[in-house]
């Protein structure tokens, strides 16, 4: 079941998104700016760095939700003291 999940997923992904990484240059090339692959080179490095923060930006959002789920439920609040981060209430 759970190969079959991320395979749907990652179909549903490239099929969504197939040609979201051209279409965000596409001005570049339509107005003479850029060739067609140095607006495809664009693409692809603006979609990379946008992935990369994602990435960053989602983990350090999971760390913060876990430490607050830690807090509200740990006996006595040990998590938070542990971790750094202070009880909610």
């Amino acid at each position: 079941m759970f190969i079959y999940s991320i395979t749907t997923a990652l179909a549903v992904g490239l099929a969504n998104g197939a040609n979201d990484n051209f279409k965000g240059v596409a001005t570049l090339f339509g107005s003479g700016t850029a060739r067609y692959r140095g607006a495809l080179a664009w693409g692809t490095t603006a979609t990379l760095a946008g992935s990369i923060v994602a990435s960053l930006t989602g983990v350090a959002l999971a760390r913060a939700l876990a430490a607050t789920a830690c807090c509200l439920t740990a006996p006595r609040r040990w998590c938070c003291r542990v971790q750094g981060s202070a009880p909610l209430f």
